[in-house]
């Protein structure tokens, strides 16, 4: 279900990844926390050399069951700081989503280890566009989350910041590039259930809470028509690894 559920990443968001980072035909890809190999899959396909990190064996299992038909393509079961570093063996890393739960500093740092002195670093996620904010749909589901959920859970501190290479790595990589790329879903009732039951927020709720919470959210999208179209923004950020660590002009 979790990977039904999970958005894709548009293709031009891809294109873009490959031909801003300059990877060579052919080229090798590290991939931080591939989760079920939703972008691996993207970057497989055309070829490219790839070793993909997933500390999650289901996940992993799923990932590598996806990539069975790419023979240059691993799917390794470990955490990105467990992983035994491969220096100056990879063209371009990417991760989805992911930077955020990897300590501060080694992610930047690592990454940079690994890629050759051309390298490039490719951060990419799916940020919500808030399609709903002036629309009575909205208020009317911000209204059930306020109702359903408890002020706790309302008030818990969001995951850790992703950061970004001006922030904590500018030392580690030059020349940061970011393209946005709006697109939409169509949801129907329970694959929007399924969506939001991927999300730790949700799911770690108390069971009870839980199921009201979707029962009302489902009797509001049926009641508007049995489908809701949810707008996302995909954004990438990349860096090349910097002059100081072997780039040359």
């Amino acid at each position: 279900m979790y990977d039904e559920a999970r958005p894709q990443y548009p293709p031009e968001l891809i294109d873009a990844a490959i031909s801003l980072s300059g990877i060579p035909t052919g080229g090798a890809i590290l991939e931080i926390g591939c989760g079920t190999g939703k972008a691996s899959e993207s970057f497989a396909r055309r070829g490219y050399s790839m070793l993909c990190l997933e500390p999650g064996p289901n996940l992993a299992a799923l990932a590598a069951n996806k990539l069975s038909a790419y023979p240059r393509a691993e799917v390794r079961v470990t955490t990105f700081e467990d992983w035994p570093l491969e220096p100056e063996v990879f063209d371009l890393v990417i991760v989805a989503d992911a930077f955020k739960w990897i300590t501060p500093g080694l992610r930047y740092s690592k990454s940079a280890a690994a890629l050759k002195p051309s390298g490039a670093l490719a951060m990419f996620r799916n940020a919500d566009a808030s399609p709903y904010s002036d629309s009575a749909f909205f208020r009317e589901l911000q209204s059930i989350y306020e109702r359903c959920l408890p002020r706790s859970a309302a008030d818990a501190p969001e995951g850790p910041s992703s950061g970004s290479v001006a922030e904590s790595g500018e030392d580690l990589f030059d020349d940061a590039i970011e393209r946005r790329y709006p697109w939409s879903v169509t949801y129907d009732t329970r694959s929007y259930l399924n969506l939001l039951n991927t999300y730790p927020d949700h799911r770690l709720l108390p069971e009870k809470v839980r199921n009201r919470l979707f029962a009302e959210i489902a009797a509001l999208i049926e009641r508007n028509g049995g489908t809701l179209t949810k707008s996302y923004v995909a954004v990438l950020r990349l860096a090349r690894k910097a002059a100081a660590q072997g780039i040359s002009d």
